[in-house]
């Protein structure tokens, strides 16, 4: 590839070998031509990195491959992607999922139709037939404080964007946490938070497969606990000395609250599979700590947790901030 591609895609790989005969037919054989393929080989330990090798010798012009020596997760695979990539725009796509072929020529066209810096599309979720966009007209165009708010509550995925490349490389150039899960959020509510224009396609062109060997299904409480606590916290620091951060401020910490939550529910079901109740008190404790020095808006003063955090969860959580042992035996 000689002129600048439009998009770059960049793909991670890990002991994905058995769906890449699939995601390679499915990114070659894309509508988009001037489009730069960037995987990145995270120290597979299957034949992951033979298939891609092959498939690199056969599309030279399209296929570029990175082979990282040590397991870096996605979130590191990725920023290997992001110090190749060269295109205009760009795209994140999971090796394990299915995109139709014209998605980033749609994505492609929106964006500079519109000016964008980042357009969405909808997905379909494998697991529970049912298509979704979390992206709405009320949250598109030109954006202010109370769409930046509406998008960093509502969330989305990184694999339906199209981003320009412009305002990932800009003056803070915005990278991922590497080794651990749930390191997307604070990347992404990161740029809800300072792109200008915001764009959607309202068709169902990504499929998520939700497939069972997911690097974010850790099965290790203490390890998942790890990653939502370290989620909270770094959702808070990508953008509290942004100078709009008050304009934001309660989306971001009903976000954080919500992973609070996550946390607490994994602690009681960690309880009923019959884990004892000091560690699981401890864990909890650990929790709050993080959420008490990130959390200043009272519940109740706002919106989004007052929205989107139905009167039962809520009370678990007012409970846990009253009370551990309380919420223990409450749950037994």
């Amino acid at each position: 590839m000689t002129s600048k591609p439009k998009v770059s895609v960049i793909i991670p790989v890990y002991n994905a070998s058995e769906y890449l005969d699939k995601t390679i037919d499915n990114i070659i054989n894309q509508t988009l031509n001037d489009i730069e393929i960037i995987f990145i080989d995270d120290a597979s330990e299957d034949n992951s990195p033979d298939k891609l090798k092959a498939y690199k010798e056969k599309y030279p012009d399209k296929i570029v491959l990175i082979e990282s020596k040590k397991n870096r997760g996605a979130g590191g695979a990725r920023n290997l992607g992001l110090d190749a990539a060269s295109g205009e725009y760009i795209a994140f796509y999971d090796a394990d999922d299915i995109i139709k072929p014209d998605i980033y020529e749609k994505l492609y066209t929106k964006a500079v139709s519109g000016n964008y810096d980042m357009v969405d599309t909808g997905f379909y979720y494998e697991k529970t037939k049912v298509s979704a966009c979390y992206t709405t007209d009320n949250l598109t165009g030109d954006l202010d404080d109370n769409k930046r708010s509406g998008l960093i509550a509502k969330g989305g995925y990184l694999w339906t964007k199209l981003i320009r490349k412009s305002c990932i490389y800009g003056e803070n150039k915005v990278r991922f946490r590497e080794g651990v899960i749930l390191e997307d959020a604070d990347f992404l509510f990161y740029l809800y938070a300072t792109i200008s224009r915001m764009g959607v396609l309202k068709e169902t062109l990504y499929t998520y497969c939700d497939r069972a060997s997911s690097a974010s299904k850790l099965k290790d409480p203490y390890k998942y606990a790890e990653n939502v606590q370290k989620s909270m916290t770094a959702i808070y620091d990508r953008v509290k000395d942004l100078p709009d951060y008050k304009g934001i401020q309660p989306a971001v910490e009903y976000s954080v609250i919500q992973l609070y939550k996550y946390g607490i529910f994994s602690c009681i079901s960690s309880m009923w599979e019959g884990e004892s109740d000091e560690s699981v008190i401890k864990r909890i404790k650990e929790f709050k700590e993080i959420k008490d020095k990130l959390i200043k808006i009272p519940y109740k003063a706002n919106k989004y947790v007052m929205i989107n955090i139905n009167d039962n969860d809520l009370g678990v959580i007012e409970s846990c901030d009253k009370d551990i042992t309380e919420l223990i035996e409450a749950n037994r």
